[in-house]
């Protein structure tokens, strides 16, 4: 499975989300067993400073690695503008067992 992160903030809160993220990885480091697929991505859109992260965590860590990048995210809250959206996306091979099918090569 995999927790896809994004997030948006004005550009003139820049500064304040640089402190935040690094004391985010200071207080609250990502466990091992989420791996970042994606550790970190930003774009400059229309509504501010726009970032992604991938995380990819077995199905049976899901709730534990919700819990552990909202502990993160915690740093961001007093960020006026700052928000963000998860969303949790099956694998390729984790989709097609759900109906019970095998994915096929690719």
């Amino acid at each position: 499975m995999y927790i896809v992160l994004t997030s948006t903030y004005p550009f003139s809160k820049n500064v304040e989300a640089q402190k935040a993220f690094m004391q985010a990885l200071k207080t609250n480091p990502i466990p091992s067993y989420i791996t970042q697929a994606v550790p970190l991505a930003v774009r400059a859109g229309r509504a501010g400073v726009e970032t992604l992260a991938v995380f990819e965590v077995k199905s049976d860590k899901i709730q534990d690695a919700i819990t552990e990048i909202t502990k993160f995210l915690r740093a961001y809250w007093g960020i006026e503008g700052y928000t963000y959206e998860a969303k949790l996306w099956a694998t390729g091979e984790e989709a097609f067992e759900m109906i019970g099918e095998k994915m096929p090569e690719m």
